[in-house]
């Protein structure tokens, strides 16, 4: 029996509604209930202290309008915790848009416990309160397929499995990726979120194989939350011990101890490994050399330079993006900029970079001399004519076999000068692999294609280098700059 009257009760109770309001850890410890479908007991959400962190950051970067990258073993209630996070803005906040994702439609929603909108919906069906509720909420008229409706603020939370377009339809204040280390074509949705938010919310597990998300996560230009099994007080020694026990080496290291690192079965170029990554800057009295690889997605370019009286080969710069037309490359290519066209500050500060380079050799793929059909010129074509650009093709070896071959040939001599670009070609060459083969299958000749997918263009555009390329073009009779102190500096 309460010792409070029942107005005092009514006061406690709203100034409870108030504090939930403006404090989400509050919100969450007192309102908010999850469900465990292992145990099938409905239980209080109490914040760990880890978790804790967690929402004080998220709720930051939602109102800063900054990207999240958060990093888990599994079961660690992030997933939850997240969600809590974007309904306690969906109840209070005005003006908030959410759009949530998962790798696959059922994940997203399909009314069972193991999607996106089944968790908003428990978590809100389990507010005991009314009164936090919004005014006129009807939980059959307000949640629908992939939707939740706040009729009293005009807010929204939608949903979407994952696409090349996830997202682009709408502008929300946060877009959350679960699991989007394992989405098949999460590159390109990482991307059309990137028009549609300013806080890209990346919640995942290091996938079992080679994914973009590695790439934005070591890219440095998002901040990075890693919570590790240890940090939650229920997971303890003994209990590591007993998950290695049921657990494959490959599993734990991935979904246990967070770790970015895969077998090299399967890899095209694992030779990049050993490829020293450190200052090896622009040497003006060397030539420079360019390959382009111009896809029907996306181009890349990257930039070299031979190393005097040595076989070794620098890789000065590398540069990628997509869904622009050729045109748009061309200030990188040494031409002048156009006022048609719109770049980012890195994008400038590279074009002012290169531009102070020596004129380039460039050298690609010879399919960019094909016509295209829409606009009745290929892409070498127009470069040529409009901006006097001459690309070189070695169409004698432009079958995988020979690209390859000359390509392995190069990185036994091959430097990368430490940049975000370079180290953003290191990942795609170090990560491109060959398709694994169906289970079940009988074949047991050599799959010789790659697989094509975020990691192609660099790849190709490294392996049109190494087919023009000639190792002795490097020769010079002038002293050898090649400085065993600085060449020894590259490599970690």
């Amino acid at each position: 029996m309460s010792n409070y009257s029942e107005e005092q009760l009514a006061v406690i109770e709203e100034a409870a509604r108030r504090r939930a309001k403006r404090d989400p850890v509050f919100f969450i410890n007192h309102y908010v209930k999850t469900f465990d479908p292992r145990t099938r007991q409905v239980v209080g959400l109490k914040l760990y202290p880890f978790q804790v962190d967690y929402v004080r950051e998220l709720v930051r970067h939602i109102n800063d309008g900054s990207d999240l990258f958060v990093e888990k073993s599994r079961d660690m209630g992030i997933s939850w915790v997240s969600l809590a996070v974007i309904l306690r803005f969906w109840l209070f906040e005005d003006g908030f848009m959410a759009h949530l994702g998962s790798r696959v439609e059922n994940y997203v929603d399909d009314k069972t416990s193991k999607s996106l909108f089944w968790k908003l919906e428990f978590m809100l069906r389990n507010i005991a309160d009314p009164l936090l509720l919004p005014e006129g909420f009807d939980m059959r008229r307000h949640r629908t397929y992939m939707r939740l409706q706040n009729p009293e603020r005009n807010n929204e939370i939608t949903g979407e499995s994952s696409n090349p377009n996830f997202s682009r339809a709408g502008r929300f204040s946060v877009v959350m990726m679960d699991e989007g280390g394992f989405w098949p074509d999460f590159k390109s949705a990482w991307t059309a979120a990137g028009d549609s938010t300013n806080c890209r919310l990346l919640v995942t597990t290091p996938p079992d194989k080679p994914s973009y998300a590695k790439a934005i996560r070591f890219g440095e230009k998002i901040d990075v939350l890693t919570y590790l099994w240890s940090l939650h007080p229920h997971k303890s020694q003994e209990w590591y011990e007993h998950e290695k026990t049921r657990r494959t080496e490959e599993e734990m290291l991935h979904e246990i101890d967070i770790s970015w690192e895969y077998s090299a079965t399967g890899r095209v170029y694992p030779e990049i490994d050993t490829a020293p990554i450190g200052r090896f800057p622009y040497d003006a009295s060397l030539p420079v050399y360019v390959s382009v690889d111009v896809g029907r997605d996306a181009v890349s370019i990257n930039w070299y330079q031979p190393v005097r009286n040595s076989s070794f080969v620098n890789l000065l710069e590398s540069y990628e993006n997509h869904n622009k037309i050729i045109d748009w490359y061309v200030p990188l290519l040494g031409g002048d900029i156009s006022s048609e066209y719109q770049y980012t500050d890195d994008d400038l500060a590279l074009i002012d970079k290169v531009r102070e380079w020596r004129k380039p050799i460039f050298y690609g793929d010879p399919s960019g001399r094909q016509t295209h059909i829409e606009s009745s010129y290929s892409a070498y074509q127009r470069l040529q004519d409009e901006y006097g650009i001459v690309v070189q093709s070695n169409t004698l070896a432009n079958g995988f076999i020979d690209r390859r071959d000359a390509t392995k040939r190069i990185l036994m001599y091959f430097r990368i000068n430490d940049t975000p670009g370079t180290r953003y070609f290191k990942q795609c060459v170090s990560s491109a692999r060959y398709p694994e083969k169906k289970e079940g299958s009988q074949a047991t000749g050599e799959i010789m294609k790659p697989v094509h997918d975020w990691t192609s263009h660099h790849r190709t555009s490294l392996e049109f280098f190494s087919v023009n390329y000639r190792i002795e073009e490097s020769s010079d009779d002038e002293e050898s700059v090649v400085d065993d102190e600085l060449f020894n500096e590259g490599f970690y």
